[in-house]
């Protein structure tokens, strides 16, 4: 991935945790009690939401000051106060700084408790690799987490660190999973420096100038919640954008001087070389059109092994890949070198091809007020392709052409096709003359589809048996292909427990998996029974459960209030199932047909009765779209209305 280190600081935390980890820097004390300014930050009167959250940020203070030579020393001061155990196990305060450009001066820490301190060992203080995945990542993390805090501490923390940067710009996170008393940043410029800023998901900050110092300051902010399929709290945490340098230096001021910027740190990476080219001769040898010249090409790259080894960060690093015949030499990289091996090796072939960079896992990160390469976290490739070539990831316009989307870091999604998480979001091309930001295409739902063909037969003791044949496309078919992948021996036991979540005791007798990569088309099929989906009820009838889909792909939306966001991803999705009653027994009444339309999508059921059997039709069709909060009982009621036509029950009863 693209590497950063404010990308870095979140994966610290883990995914759903309750409380934050916040990413600290802070002003060097050197008395033994914790300092004033913390005393004074624990003596504030609560905030309304604090009772109800985990824990509380009483401060949240930064203070940058950035030299001439782009050397900046950042300072600062954060309290956190733990108001529930859950929030004491997830209660830490930790420093991000990359090892090779920078380091940390200080760090000291103290644990607060009615009106008394103690300042906490340096040995209980870990010094961590910040992505641990990675095979070497420069960027590390020194973190305060006490493992006996309880309710009522209160974590305090001051350090200094001093590192260099390529970049005149700063981008402060300034809210996350709990509510904020106040936060403040400040930076201190050089003479003849100046400095602009922009809000996101928040009203704008106006920053206090005095002289080369200006201060964005706010209080009272809430916690942001984390909310089944709601956009990450990332996309919706308040953040302070900032860009400075001397006021006569426009650079890295737009987006097509960020784009010409990336172009030229990656461009040499893609050198002509003679086993580049020996090998795009290879794999292009038996390909006759241009289309299969890039499909051999891209299902080759794919197979190289992902590797991370982030080296030189502080100098631009994390987005500069290294040499393609590197890459090929070793069989492995990260996603940038990934893209850039497939664009060097298309290039020896006569395709022309370019460096995307985007933000993976949220459309709506990226925003285009802002001209910043920090705004990214992964690389693909965009190629220019002949006016014959279509699909759901090639986009034609002006300026940028005719080109296809590739990720060639995801083997599970073929050339002409781009992965869920990184459809319909902002992403920059690389490019000598540069290029504004376009908008990533997204699959129309009749390109993300599944299609069932379900037969089951009632015995005369009540067991339900059936086959399943399902053929996923597009996006569905990716998700499918990657669960195999990942842990093929487990597959169809996973499978096993999702039925079972809507067909009581389902057991799979059979499985078998046809996958057609080459055009995402995956088909499953399955044998199945359970005598769990037979109630007997009043006299001998039977009510019968009837299967649906294998997976859930539509979320689960709890009863209650909301205040996120409701994304619901693209799909289409249609069934036809067949049940064969036993002999001597018939349906007592066909639940009616129904259609619902609504802003959501579309769902619609029809039943038919053909001699002993009775076949459901089942359609289904959701544009990728999100949603504000308060259409949220209106989407969990649309839901319902999908399970219940999804799945459905019979009252059988003697003829």
């Amino acid at each position: 991935m693209y590497e950063r280190v404010r990308s870095a600081c979140r994966s610290l935390r883990a995914p759903g945790s309750a409380a934050a980890i916040l990413f600290i820097c802070a002003q060097t004390a050197f008395a033994a009690k914790a300092p004033n300014w913390a005393v004074r930050a624990a003596e504030a009167p609560p905030l309304l939401q604090e009772a109800e959250a985990g824990g509380v940020i009483l401060l949240d203070d930064v203070a940058v000051t950035v030299g001439v030579d782009q050397q900046i020393t950042t300072r600062r001061r954060v309290a956190l106060r733990v108001v529930t155990s859950e929030g004491a196990r997830y209660a830490s305060i930790s420093e991000v700084y990359l090892a090779d450009s920078g380091h940390i001066k200080s760090l000291r820490s103290w644990r607060m408790k009615a009106g008394q301190s103690e300042e906490i060992d340096q040995r209980q203080i870990n010094d961590i690799a910040v992505a641990p995945n990675d095979l070497y990542n420069e960027s590390r993390a020194r973190v305060v987490a006490p493992h006996d805090l309880v309710p009522g501490d209160i974590l305090v923390v001051e350090s200094e660190r001093v590192e260099t940067t390529p970049f005149p710009q700063l981008e402060w996170v300034l809210q996350d999973e709990w509510p904020v008393r106040e936060v403040r940043r400040t930076l201190t410029l050089p003479p003849g420096w100046d400095a602009r800023s922009i809000t996101f998901n928040h009203p704008e900050i106006v920053p206090e100038r005095r002289r080369q110092t200006l201060t964005w300051q706010t209080r009272q902010l809430p916690a942001v919640p984390s909310e089944v399929a709601a956009p990450a709290i990332i996309a919706r945490a308040a953040r302070l954008a900032v860009t400075f340098g001397p006021e006569s230096v426009t650079a890295l001021d737009d987006w097509k001087s960020v784009s010409r910027w990336l172009f030229d740190l990656s461009d040499p990476q893609a050198a002509p070389h003679p086993t580049l080219e020996a090998r795009a001769r290879a794999l292009t040898e038996h390909a006759t059109t241009e289309l299969e010249k890039i499909r051999a090409v891209g299902r080759y790259v794919q197979q190289v092994q992902y590797v991370s080894i982030q080296t030189g960060l502080g100098r631009g690093g994390g987005y500069r890949p290294r040499p393609a015949a590197d890459v090929l030499a070793r069989n492995y990289g990260d996603c940038k070198d990934k893209a850039n091996l497939m664009r060097a090796l298309l290039q020896s072939i006569g395709v022309q091809s370019h460096l995307v960079a985007l933000y993976s896992g949220d459309a709506a990160y990226v925003r285009a007020e802002w001209a910043s390469a920090q705004q990214f976290n992964h690389c693909i490739l965009a190629i220019d392709v002949s006016p014959g070539i279509g699909g759901p990831a090639v986009i034609d316009r002006d300026p940028y052409g005719r080109i296809l989307f590739f990720d060639p870091s995801d083997a599970a999604t073929p050339v002409g096709e781009l992965p869920r998480p990184e459809q319909n979001g902002l992403a920059l091309i690389a490019f000598s003359g540069g290029l504004p930001l376009v908008r990533l295409p997204s699959a129309r739902p009749d390109w993300q589809t599944i299609n069932d063909q379900v037969d089951v037969t009632i015995t005369e003791a009540g067991v339900l048996e059936g086959r399943m044949r399902q053929i996923a496309a597009g996006s569905p078919a990716g998700d499918e292909r990657r669960l195999f992948d990942t842990a093929p021996g487990n597959y169809l036991n996973g499978l096993e427990a999702a039925f079972q979540r809507e067909l009581p005791a389902v057991h799979i007798t059979s499985g078998t998996i046809d996958d057609d990569a080459r055009n995402n088309r995956l088909q499953l099929t399955l044998g199945f029974e359970t005598a769990g989906a037979v109630q007997r009820v009043s006299g001998d009838a039977w009510l019968v459960r009837l299967p649906g889909g294998v997976r859930a792909y539509l979320p689960a939306l709890p009863a209650g209030s909301r205040q996120s966001p409701v994304h619901l991803p693209g799909v289409e999705h249609r069934q036809e199932l067949t049940m064969t009653l036993p002999s001597r027994r018939v349906v007592a009444e066909l639940p009616p047909s129904r259609r619902d339309d609504t802003p959501y999508g579309r769902v619609q059921v029809d039943w038919e009765q053909r001699g002993a059997q009775v076949v459901r039709t089942f359609s289904l069709r959701v544009a990728d779209r999100t949603f504000p909060a308060e259409d949220y009982e209106s989407i969990r009621a649309f839901l319902q209305t999908v399970r219940d036509a999804e799945y459905g029950s019979l009252l059988i009863t003697p003829q």
